[in-house]
């Protein structure tokens, strides 16, 4: 029996395609509505979609370009500004928003 051929039509589209990121959009979606009602920044909201997807420090520095201190300064307010204590607190309430 033959070795049976793929459709290659069918591979080209799926190889051409453009990643489905339905985990991550939702992430966004909730982070950028959270931001918003939480009169967050725009670098606040930055800090919030890396918080949100669980990073530390020295990651949103480097990804950031800025310092270490400035990050821990923005987590801070992200921090108040969402009544919340801890990176866990943020990814729940993300989740939460998501369901």
């Amino acid at each position: 029996m033959p070795a049976r051929r793929p459709n290659t039509s069918a591979v080209a589209r799926l190889m051409s395609a453009e990643p489905v990121l339905i985990v991550e959009d939702r992430v966004q979606r909730s982070c950028a509505a959270l931001a918003e009602r939480a009169a967050l920044t725009p670098r606040e909201t930055d800090v919030l979609g890396c918080l949100a997807q669980g990073r530390n420090t020295q990651y949103m520095a480097e990804h950031l370009c800025i310092s270490e201190n400035t990050v821990k300064s923005h987590v801070r307010n992200v921090y108040q500004k969402l009544g919340v204590h801890s990176k866990q607190d943020i990814i729940d309430i993300i989740n939460a928003d998501g369901e």
